[in-house]
C-alpha cells in the first residue's frame, strides 16, 4: 500500500484534545508540527478509515497523541482518535480519522461498517457449520464487506465516557432532520435500496445538497 507524510505546520495553530467533552467546551492544548503518516490518496477517498498515524518530535506529547487524545486540529482540519471509539461494543482499532464538525457540537466521519451482532450471527452461522476453519474465514469475509461499505458516523451530545464515545451511524431518522424541508433531497434518497443508503457514497452527496456538509476530504 502506497503511503503519504504531510507536515501540519505549527504555523497553522496544531492542537489537540483530550475529550469530546473538552472538544465542546474549546480546550485545547497546543502542538509543535505533526506528522501525519496516511494511506495513498486513491484509497483515502474509497475506504475513509482509520487512515492517518500521528506523530510529534517530543515522544511524552507522542504518547499522549497516540494513545490518549481524542482529537487533534490543524487548523480546520479535524483528526478523530479511533482508539476512542466504540460501535456496538466493537472498538475501531489504533490511529485517526479525518472529521468534520456539524454545527457547535457534532463530529461527522467516514469509516468501516462496523459488524455487531450481524457480523456475530455470521461467524457463529460459519463456525457451527464447518468449525472452526469455516469461523474465521466467514470473520475474513465479513471484515471485507465492513471495509468495501463504509458509512457515516456521528459524534454528537450525551456521547459518553472519556474511553468510551458513543456513536450513531447515520441513518433515515438522522438524515430526516438534516433533509426537513426538502422534498426533493426525500425523493432522492429514499429513492435508493434501504440497504444501500446507509451507505457513506450516498449519504455525503446528498448532506452537501442539503448544506450540512461542504466537500469532505478522506
Amino acid at each position: 500500500m502506497l503511503c503519504a507524510l504531510m507536515a501540519l505546520s505549527a504555523s497553522a495553530q496544531c492542537r489537540y484534545c483530550l475529550s469530546y467533552e473538552d472538544f465542546l467546551e474549546n480546550r485545547w492544548e497546543p502542538l509543535d508540527t505533526v506528522i501525519a503518516k496516511s494511506h495513498s490518496k486513491s484509497h483515502q477517498v474509497w475506504a475513509g478509515g482509520n487512515d492517518f498515524a500521528l506523530k510529534v518530535p517530543d515522544k511524552s506529547i507522542n504518547k499522549i497523541i497516540n494513545k490518549e487524545a481524542f482529537a487533534v486540529k490543524q487548523g480546520k482540519e479535524l483528526f478523530v482518535n479511533c482508539r476512542k471509539l466504540k460501535f456496538n461494543n466493537i472498538g475501531f482499532g489504533n490511529g485517526y480519522v479525518r472529521a468534520m464538525t456539524i454545527g457547535e457540537h457534532d463530529i461527522l466521519f467516514v469509516n468501516k461498517r462496523m459488524g455487531g451482532s450481524e457480523y456475530n450471527q455470521q461467524v457463529a452461522a460459519a463456525g457451527a457449520m464447518f468449525g472452526l476453519v469455516g469461523g474465521l474465514a466467514a470473520g475474513v469475509a465479513a471484515s471485507s464487506e465492513m471495509l468495501s461499505n463504509p458509512v457515516c458516523y456521528i459524534i454528537t451530545d450525551g456521547a459518553g465516557a472519556v474511553d468510551h464515545i458513543n456513536l450513531n451511524v447515520v441513518n433515515d431518522d438522522i438524515m430526516d432532520k438534516f433533509m426537513a424541508g426538502n422534498n426533493d433531497l426525500f425523493m432522492e434518497y429514499y429513492s435508493m435500496d434501504p440497504s444501500q443508503r446507509v451507505l457513506a457514497e450516498h449519504v455525503l452527496p446528498i448532506l452537501r445538497k442539503a448544506g450540512v456538509i461542504t466537500k469532505m476530504k478522506l
